[in-house]
């Protein structure tokens, strides 16, 4: 049975800074939006997983 890959947006601002599934790729576009103190949120599948660089409580 094949695992299902995650699907990650990274948004700042309502517009679109990463959509896809790599998680690597998506680690790069957040750390560079925190460098650049960007407002930015992460999603995974659908639900939040960090807001500007803190940690949300939903468990993924």
């Amino acid at each position: 049975m094949k695992r299902e890959r995650p699907y990650h947006e990274i948004i700042s601002n309502e517009y679109p800074l990463y959509e896809g599934s790599s998680t690597q790729q998506a680690m790069k576009v957040w750390e560079d939006a925190i460098a650049e103190q960007l407002d930015v949120q992460w999603y995974i599948n659908g639900v939040r997983y960090k807001v500007s660089g803190k940690p949300s409580r939903v468990a993924v």
